[in-house]
This record gives C-alpha cells, structure tokens and sequence, in this order.
C-alpha cells in the first residue's frame, strides 16, 4: 500500500466512497495498492482480474470461461469438460448447437 494511504483521509480523497457492491481491486495485480492502480470493481470483475482466468476468444469476443460458459448457458466446469472433447468453442458451439435441435452430433 502507498505510504500516503495510511492516512484515511488521502484515501478517500482519491478512490472516493466506496460505491455501494462494489470492493477495492488492483488493476495490475503485480502492482501496489495505490490511486493509478485501483478501482472500485464488482465480484465478477474482481474474479476475472487473477492471473488463473482462462481467457477464450470466439467470433472476435475474448473474454473469461466463466463467462463463455454464461454465453453457452453450461458452466464453467461443464464448458471446461467440453473443451477437452472439442478443443476449441467452435467445436462447442457446434456440439451444443446439434444438441439442442435433437439431431445427432457427428463428433459424438
């Protein structure tokens, strides 16, 4: 933590209240606690800041697994699973998609 923020009142002058579901987050989570580098950030946004999140691209999106699984309606250790049978979210696009229209999936 910066020196300047052990005194209460320069914290507060800089990250203002604390916004009401909101926690304080470093941006870089390689950096100190200090004005240039945190935020006010929901859980969600929190969870997504750690250096474990699999980041996933697909159709030019990029964002967390957890929030592809959301995307895919499974979660996130169900999209996991799948992604080892069908490597890719394409792959899983198109398993859950033949799933869902009751035909049979050729992979299978």
């Amino acid at each position: 933590m910066c020196p300047e923020w052990d005194d209460f009142e320069v914290f507060l002058a800089d990250m203002g209240e604390r916004p009401k579901g909101l926690s304080i987050d470093r941006k870089d989570n390689n950096g100190g606690y200090c004005r240039e580098n945190c935020r006010w950030a929901t859980r969600e946004e929190q969870n997504n800041n750690t250096r474990v999140v699999r980041w996933l691209s697909y159709k030019g999106k990029t964002q967390s697994l957890s929030a592809w699984g959301r995307h895919f309606g499974v979660s996130a250790g169900a999209l996991h699973g799948l992604l080892k049978k069908h490597s890719t979210l394409e792959g899983v696009a198109e398993y859950l998609r033949h799933r869902s229209t009751g035909r049979q999936y050729i992979g299978e």
